[in-house]
């Protein structure tokens, strides 16, 4: 054999050799730190999920702050007064505020007003939230109801997840003594869900509420090796991120799901 050729053969056979090095490289060390990146993008997009619903919550909150801490309410809850559910509860008011449930509740855990609507219709839609003339004696806000603390939180109704707050009602200057609280909820919706998802920007989907129809009651109790109430799935094309929430009782009331593509395949 020539030298020639000789050297095309080693220089070949070199060629071959590192395309398998670097083949082996990528397969050890470079694609599974590009699919841990893949992992933690997902993570990470399911905890601007965890915000975006947080943030929802803290909008409602502000909102009861503002409605108890009001005179006009302060008088309300006392004299019961029609005139200020006409001025104040209008379907404009309630949708600017995109409320689904509203109540006043006096000192004594009874509803002096209460009132749910349809937010797409703006007809008045009930909910099992207010099924008697007061508030339930476990119901988990009546502490908050004596200590005149204002709260947050997820409740289960006969129509979904209902996002929910509520503040002490207080003379308009942050004082007292509290004569009941303001409730307020927005029940998340599929459009609720998805504007969580748009300001997330971030895929986000519910894949179960308690007491729904279907195998989906499987999704209420995922945990993940670290005890943390989380799934995560790896598929071909995306890697999902399952959380399950909890209720005002700390028990799971809803998983939502968030799908982030994938670049790297094996």
């Amino acid at each position: 054999m020539k030298i020639r050729a000789k050297v095309v053969a080693l220089l070949g056979a070199v060629f071959v050799a590192l395309t398998f090095v670097e083949w082996g490289v990528v397969q050890a060390l470079l694609l599974p730190r590009f699919e841990e990146i893949e992992l933690d993008n997902a993570r990470t997009a399911m905890m601007r999920i965890e915000f975006g619903v947080h943030q929802a919550l803290n909008e409602i909150q502000v909102s009861t702050a503002d409605w108890g801490n009001w005179k006009d309410t302060y008088q309300f809850i006392v004299d019961h007064n029609p005139q200020f559910e006409q001025d104040n509860l209008s379907e404009a008011a309630l949708k600017q505020l995109r409320l689904t449930a509203i109540a006043f509740v006096d000192a004594d855990g009874v509803f002096v007003l209460a009132k749910s609507f349809d937010l797409a219709s703006g007809m008045i839609s009930p909910l099992d939230l207010f099924p008697q003339g007061s508030l339930p004696e476990d119901f988990a806000w009546r502490e908050n109801l004596r200590s005149g603390k204002p709260a947050q939180g997820l409740i289960t109704t006969d129509h979904g997840v209902l996002l929910a707050a509520v503040a002490p009602i207080l003379d308009g200057f942050g004082h007292g003594p509290s004569r009941g609280m303001v409730l307020m909820g927005r029940l998340l919706t599929d459009s609720e869900v998805a504007q969580i998802g748009a300001r997330s920007q971030t895929q986000v989907t519910l894949a179960a509420t308690r007491g729904a129809a279907g195998p989906g009651q499987d999704l209420l109790h995922l945990t993940d090796s670290s005890g943390a109430r989380q799934k995560v799935v790896v598929n071909d094309d995306t890697t999902e991120v399952y959380r399950v929430f909890t209720d005002l009782y700390g028990e799971p009331i809803m998983t939502l799901r968030v799908d982030v593509p994938r670049t790297s395949r094996k």
